[in-house]
C-alpha cells in the first residue's frame, strides 16, 4: 500500500485527461451538422437553460431512454469531465461523455497521451517521463508524488500502455 487515495489518483486523472484535451480537441472530430445535433441534445436536456446540465438532467434522460441509474451513478460517470465538482456539465464536458458513450476514440486517445510520455518508443513510461511531460505542460508535481503514481499503477519502474489506459478510464 503506498498510501496513494482514490481523489489523488482521480486528481491525477484529470490531469492527463486534460493535456489530452488540450492535445486534441473533441470538438474537431465531429461534423458541424454533428456538432449542431449534439448542442440541440444538450438544450434539450438543459432544463433551467443555464448552459450546464445537472446529474439530475441527465438521470432524467437515461429514464427517457429505458435506463435505470442513481444520482450517483451519473455522479461517477461526470467525475472525469467535471472538473470543478459542479455536479454538472457544460456543453464540451458533455461532449466529451458522448464521446465515450459512443465509443469514438478512447483507445485512441490513451494511445497518443501515451505516447506523449513515451519518447523513446518503448512501450513503457518511466517516472521520469511523467515527470518531464508534466513539467513541460506547467503542472508543478514533485518527482516522489509521480513515482508513488509509478508504484501505484506500473510495477514501480515503470508503467505499461494497458496499465496506463486503465488509469484512464
Amino acid at each position: 500500500e503506498t498510501g496513494i487515495n482514490a481523489e489523488y489518483m482521480g486528481e491525477v486523472s484529470n490531469i492527463l485527461k486534460n493535456l489530452i484535451k488540450n492535445w486534441k480537441q473533441k470538438m474537431d472530430q465531429y461534423s458541424q451538422e454533428e456538432v449542431s445535433q449534439f448542442k440541440e441534445a444538450f438544450s434539450v436536456i438543459d432544463t433551467e437553460k443555464k448552459g450546464r446540465v445537472s446529474a439530475k438532467d441527465l438521470v432524467s434522460l437515461f429514464e427517457r431512454m429505458g435506463e435505470s441509474v442513481t444520482e450517483e451513478e451519473v455522479v461517477e460517470i461526470m467525475k472525469p469531465y467535471d472538473a470543478e465538482a459542479k455536479n454538472s456539465l457544460d456543453f464540451k464536458q458533455f461532449l466529451g461523455i458522448v464521446q465515450k458513450e459512443i465509443g469514438c476514440t478512447d483507445e485512441e486517445e490513451h494511445k497518443e497521451a501515451f505516447n506523449l510520455f513515451d519518447k523513446k518508443k518503448e512501450g513503457a513510461i518511466t517516472t521520469e517521463d511523467i515527470h518531464c511531460v508534466l513539467g513541460k505542460f506547467g503542472e508543478k508535481m514533485s518527482l516522489k508524488d509521480v513515482q508513488d503514481i509509478v508504484d501505484e499503477i506500473g510495477d514501480g519502474e515503470r508503467v505499461l500502455f494497458d496499465q496506463f489506459s486503465e488509469m484512464m478510464k
